[in-house]
């Protein structure tokens, strides 16, 4: 039963490394039709055969079902004019409408509602460093996302010790 435990907390673990590791992923694309619409959701999706990546403002080749690029990891993928993040975020123009959306963050400093998420805008971080996701006022949720990242790593941090004494008791019974 211990063992089980063990194998079901160490599976466990490495399912979590993988879903927050983006190594096995690519954005490098190749030359294409679609690249010349980068960072142009409403005109990218106008073209047959391609779909935008919102997360890293990219045209690439694609269908209904997501980017036909082997390795090519997109979050938030669009192949539709109503799809688009531009124009679903900026059709709100206050921190409350905006942050209802899941995939929009609002920027203080320039009162605009833009694509981005819990991680901040998808593109163009440097045009807003004071945003917000899915609340308004008090704390920004920067602050939040390194608490959420220090649960992670405290989570690997204790997993590695329970590991090191479980190997420690095996080599103790035998």
């Amino acid at each position: 039963m211990e063992q089980q435990l063990w194998l079901l907390l160490v599976i466990c673990s490495v399912s979590l490394l993988e879903a927050y590791s983006t190594d096995n992923c690519t954005q490098i694309v190749p030359p294409n039709n679609c690249t010349k619409f980068d960072h142009n959701c409403s005109l990218c999706v106008l073209n047959e055969g391609c779909g935008y990546c919102q997360n890293y403002g990219q045209c690439v080749p694609g269908d209904s079902i997501g980017p036909n690029i082997k390795g090519y990891c997109c979050d938030v993928w669009s192949n539709s004019e109503n799809s688009c993040l531009e124009s679903v975020c900026s059709g709100h123009g206050s921190c409350d409408a905006c942050s209802k959306l899941v995939y929009c963050n609002w920027c203080e400093s320039s009162n605009l509602c833009m694509p981005g998420g819990i991680f901040g805008p998808y593109v163009n971080h440097s045009l807003c460093s004071d945003w917000r996701w899915a609340h308004c006022g008090g704390c920004m949720c920067k602050q939040f996302v390194i608490s959420h990242k220090l649960v992670w790593v405290s989570m690997l941090i204790l997993l590695i010790l329970m590991m090191v004494l479980y190997l420690l008791k095996l080599l103790i019974l035998f």
